[in-house]
């Protein structure tokens, strides 16, 4: 993992003295966390040191920022495959399928036509919905050297949060 600009830099004068040693705990805490998890769910039924072993190198695989470059990035089946993760594949099981798409379908109505911006539901039935307002406001504003006597004199916006979202004529 390389350091970064030399100490001293004006680029490594704008962190504070901590900083890298922050990333770098977060950075390993993500690592054994996985590798933990992996080690009681995943490979569970691995003998050791075939487990942990195994764990470790997936761990580093999802790690591995030269290779991945950025969170947003996809990992297709093959690669996590190749990379060691246990993939059971959603469409050798039609009821799995059906159910998974089921909820998947629910959800995207749900975001798509009400307010709600994040839905979290467990196997009991409780759920979290966060709503988000959007109100339209009238902000006067001075009219333009194009505007005629008889055109408005404010524009609409729709307004979120403090966060103008999208003018509208």
């Amino acid at each position: 993992m390389p350091l970064g600009p030399a100490r001293g830099s004006p680029t490594s004068q704008q962190y504070w003295p901590g900083l890298l040693e922050i990333c770098q705990d977060a950075d390993e805490l993500g690592r054994s966390l996985v590798e933990e998890w992996l080690c009681a769910y995943m490979f569970k039924d691995l003998v050791e040191p075939v487990r942990s072993t195994r764990a470790r190198a997936v761990a580093d695989f999802f790690a591995d920022s030269d290779r991945h470059k950025s969170h947003s990035r996809p990992i297709d089946r093959a690669e996590a495959d190749s990379a060691g993760v246990v993939i059971d594949n959603l469409e050798d099981s039609q009821e799995l399928q059906d159910a998974v798409l089921s909820v998947h379908h629910a959800t995207l109505i749900t975001l798509q036509s009400t307010p709600s911006v994040k839905i979290i539901e467990n196997d009991l039935g409780r759920s979290f919905v966060v709503q988000q307002q959007v109100a339209q406001m009238q902000i006067p504003m001075a009219p333009s050297r194009n505007a005629t006597a008889s055109g408005p004199t404010g524009r609409s916006c729709w307004i979120t949060d403090l966060a103008i979202l999208a003018w509208v004529d």
